[in-house]
C-alpha cells in the first residue's frame, strides 16, 4: 500500500511539487488544429512534406545572409556609379549666340556655362546663326547646326547599357564617333525614320520635306516608317520623301561630305564598323 502511495506522489517529491504534477495530470490534450490537420493529411496522401514556414525569416534574417545582401546591394551601387558616361563638354559655341534649352532662352556666353546645363534628353533648340559643338571625350561628337532642333542623347556609359538615343526634329545634326564609341549604339530619330549608329561620320538631315541621312565613311543603318533597317554605306544618302511615302538613294552632296570630312579632321580620329 505504501509502496503504490510512493508511486503516485513521486519518490522524494516535495508537496508543491507533488501538487504541480496533480495539476499536470488533470489537464486535457490539446486539440489538433483543424487547418493543419487537413494539410497533413492532404500532404500524405500526396507522398510530400510541406516545409517548415517558420524557417524563411530565421534564414534571411541570420546575419551572415544580411551581409551578403548588404555587400551585394553595395556592388551594384557601386558598377551603376562607375558606369556612368562623362559629361557633355562644349567644344564651341558661337560667342553671343543664343538657343532654347529645355523651352528656356539661353544667350551664350561662355563653353562652361552651357556644360553644367546639359543632360540626357535636354532639349535644346539653336537659334538661325548659332552653332554649337558637343563632346563626350573620346567617345563622340556632335555638331549642331543653327536652327535645328534636337533631343541629346545620354553620353555613353561605360561597358553596359551602352545605347543611347537622340531625335532630330528640325535642322542639322552631324556626328561623328571616337575610338571609345566601339561597341555602343547611337538611335537617332527623326518624324520619318530611324537611325542605328555603331561607328561613322554622318549627317541627320530634317528639311521641310522629310528625313535625309548621309554618310561620310563606314556603314549606318536606317529604318523607314514600318519598315527594316537597311544599310547605308560611306559617300551615300538615304532620302525619305514624306508626301511620296518612298525613300531614294544615291551619293552624298559634295558640300555634305566637305563639312563632314571637316568635322572628322577637326576632332579626331573615328571608329567606324
Amino acid at each position: 500500500m505504501s509502496g503504490n502511495n510512493e508511486r503516485s506522489s513521486g519518490p522524494g517529491l516535495t508537496p508543491e511539487q507533488q501538487a504541480a504534477r496533480q495539476r499536470l495530470g488533470s489537464l486535457s490534450a490539446a486539440e489538433a488544429d483543424p487547418d493543419y490537420r487537413a494539410r497533413l493529411r492532404r500532404d500524405f496522401t500526396r507522398g510530400v512534406v510541406s516545409p517548415a514556414r517558420s524557417r524563411r525569416p530565421l534564414l534571411l534574417g541570420h546575419p551572415v545572409i544580411r551581409w551578403t545582401l548588404a555587400a551585394a546591394a553595395l556592388a551594384l551601387i557601386l558598377l551603376g556609379w562607375a558606369n556612368r558616361g562623362p559629361a557633355w563638354q562644349v567644344l564651341l559655341a558661337t560667342p553671343g549666340g543664343r538657343i532654347q534649352l529645355d523651352g528656356r532662352t539661353v544667350k551664350l556666353r561662355g563653353s562652361s556655362d552651357l556644360s553644367s546645363r546639359l543632360h540626357a534628353g535636354a532639349h535644346l533648340r539653336t537659334g538661325d546663326s548659332t552653332v554649337v559643338v558637343l563632346a563626350s571625350p573620346g567617345d563622340l561628337v556632335l555638331e549642331i547646326l543653327p536652327g535645328t532642333d534636337v533631343r541629346l542623347p545620354a553620353t555613353p556609359r561605360r561597358w553596359l547599357a551602352r545605347t543611347i538615343r537622340a531625335s532630330v526634329d528640325t535642322g542639322e545634326l552631324r556626328i561623328s564617333t571616337q575610338a571609345r564609341f566601339h561597341g555602343a549604339r547611337l538611335l537617332v530619330n527623326t518624324p520619318e525614320v530611324s537611325v542605328a549608329v555603331t561607328g561613322t561620320t554622318l549627317a541627320v538631315i530634317r528639311p521641310d520635306f522629310g528625313s535625309c541621312i548621309c554618310v561620310l565613311e563606314g556603314t549606318v543603318r536606317v529604318a523607314p516608317p514600318q519598315g527594316s533597317y537597311e544599310p547605308v554605306t560611306g559617300g551615300h544618302r538615304f532620302t525619305y520623301v514624306r508626301a511620296a511615302h518612298a525613300a531614294e538613294r544615291g551619293d552624298m552632296l559634295p558640300s555634305e561630305r566637305n563639312a563632314l570630312s571637316q568635322l572628322r579632321r577637326a576632332y579626331g580620329a573615328v571608329s567606324r564598323e
